[in-house]
């Protein structure tokens, strides 16, 4: 089976924006070579005759990664403000009994208020 990895990269830059202005984060490029041999055991060892019963290959893969970015300026909070629910909050505290689970719910999360959409 395949298991996805968690790849990360980072990147650090400065730029002047007025509110809902979008820039993009360009060039973070990943490359990959793999290079394989497959031969048939013992006759793929044979010097010249050899080259008939193994094969080789070389797979290059190239990725960029772009990222738009559209920041929004917001205004801070006085220290004693009451700060706003955040979506989904009312989920923090679901638990359904065993019936109401396997036989109402039927895993659909989506129409349920405070969730993003």
């Amino acid at each position: 089976t395949n298991v996805p990895a968690l790849n990360i990269r980072r990147t650090d830059t400065s730029i002047a924006l007025a509110d809902g202005e979008s820039f993009v984060v360009s060039g973070l490029i990943s490359s990959s070579n793999v290079g394989s041999v497959g031969k048939f055991p013992g006759l793929g060892d044979i010097p010249i005759l050899g080259a008939f019963f193994r094969n080789s290959q070389i797979q290059r893969d190239e990725r960029e990664l772009l990222m738009i970015v559209t920041p929004h300026l917001v205004q801070p909070l006085a220290a004693n403000a009451q700060l706003p629910s955040l979506p989904g909050e009312g989920l923090r505290t679901y638990d359904p009994s065993f019936p109401r689970l396997y036989f109402l719910e039927n895993g659909d999360f989506d129409r349920r208020d405070g969730l993003s959409k």
